[in-house]
């Protein structure tokens, strides 16, 4: 018969092997880290860029899509990584960090606003690759 501080042990334990797992699964085996960039307006974006870690990913016009139009697909190391996003026709800046496991997927998408202006909204998937529609 198993008692209640076993149990406890034992749970504790397969927790702990569990996030060990998914740990140095995402530092040894090959990390996909894409990017999905959509515009959700019916107005062009003419100078969207995109920065990862201070590096140009993508620095393009997007045009009027509910589908993402991009798509960057990196190699990053496992880590914590920082991703900045501007349009200076359209005041847009938007800046965040995101993890970089073994299978990172973001979606990002331009929206219109209340006040007649712009925001970017961002999703972040971890492990399951999203589906875009």
């Amino acid at each position: 018969m198993i008692t209640k501080k076993r149990l406890i042990k034992i749970l504790f334990i397969i927790i702990i092997l569990i996030i060990s797992g998914v740990i140095i699964r995402g530092i040894i085996f090959k990390k996909e880290f894409s990017i999905a960039i959509a515009n959700e307006t019916e107005i062009r974006i003419p100078d969207l860029t995109i920065k990862i870690d201070g590096m140009i990913a993508f620095n393009d016009s997007i045009y009027s899509s509910s589908i993402p139009c991009c798509w960057i697909n990196r190699s990053l190391k496992f880590g914590l990584h920082t991703v900045s996003i501007e349009s200076k026709s359209k005041n847009l800046i938007k800046n965040f960090s995101v993890l970089s496991i073994k299978n990172t997927y973001i979606y990002i998408g331009v929206w219109d606003n209340k006040n007649g202006g712009f925001q970017i909204r961002k999703k972040i998937f971890y492990f399951i690759k999203p589906r875009y529609e």
